[in-house]
């Protein structure tokens, strides 16, 4: 059984360090118990990760637990370093793997901080995380359709990026751009929809994604009885990321300290 004897702040940031496979679910209750104690201490590092100054091993496991502590907590400032860190591919799928499209959509949206900035700098950022870009793009969408965005500037901001989103070409941001427009349900932009659809830009390689597809979603989004129905089944873990402990449990990905 885990431990329940107090930890400093340095032997909770050296439990989350550990390369053991374990799941160091101490560590982690007593981060969780103690944050306003902790925070201080572990976020510097976990910016620093997603900034760029500090990629080291050590690094990446505290930006790892890290986020998903802060996502936890609705700990606003890791929405910037979240946005931050899709933008080098390499970083994010170092620390965060699977979780891009997993989990990552929840705990941006449990973070959002109310500017959309960060958000933007991704999605137009053709060097990103191509999962992160779309990703922010179901963000996006789900902020409007919650209200925390303003519904018409994020249908005018969608329509300008048919001419400047990069590449003008395929891409997984095309995905996430035909995605965000069919969930909610922006008509009026169709036709553009159309077009990118039509040149080959939305393209996963074997027709998951078709216009069909994009009507059948545009059309359904539209007829909702509530705003956020399109949304239920990408953000799942909504709810459950107030309990990160448990999240981690359900992979396959640690072994637990009993066993």
């Amino acid at each position: 059984m885990a431990t329940t004897v107090p930890l400093t702040v340095q032997d909770i940031l050296d439990g989350l360090d550990s390369d053991s496979g374990v799941l160091p679910i101490d560590a982690l209750e007593q981060a969780i118990a103690r944050w306003d104690e902790v925070a201080p201490v572990l976020v510097p590092h976990i910016e620093a990760y997603a900034d760029g100054r500090d990629r080291s091993g050590h690094a990446i496991d505290l930006a790892f637990y890290g986020l998903y502590l802060m996502a936890q907590q609705r700990d606003t400032r890791a929405f910037r370093m979240l946005c931050t860190l899709l933008l080098d591919a390499k970083a994010s799928d170092d620390a965060l793997s699977d979780g891009v499209t997993e989990e990552v959509p929840s705990m941006l949206v449990r973070t959002y901080d109310g500017d959309p900035t960060p958000l933007r700098t991704l999605i137009e950022a053709p060097d990103a995380n191509e999962a992160g870009r779309d990703t922010a793009f179901e963000v996006l969408a789900w902020l409007t359709a919650a209200g925390r965005i303003d519904r018409d500037e994020t249908a005018r901001y969608l329509r300008g990026l048919f001419t400047t989103l990069q590449p003008q070409g395929p891409s997984q941001a095309w995905i996430g751009w035909q995605s965000a427009i069919a969930h909610l349900g922006l008509d009026k932009l169709r036709h553009l929809a159309a077009k990118a659809f039509s040149r080959g830009w939305i393209n996963d390689g074997v027709r998951t994604f078709t216009f069909d597809k994009f009507a059948e979603d545009l059309y359904e989004a539209k007829g909702a009885p509530w705003s956020m129905a399109s949304f239920d089944d990408r953000f799942y873990v909504l709810k459950k990321l107030g309990d990160v402990i448990s999240v981690m449990k359900s992979w396959n990905t640690f072994r637990l300290p009993e066993d």
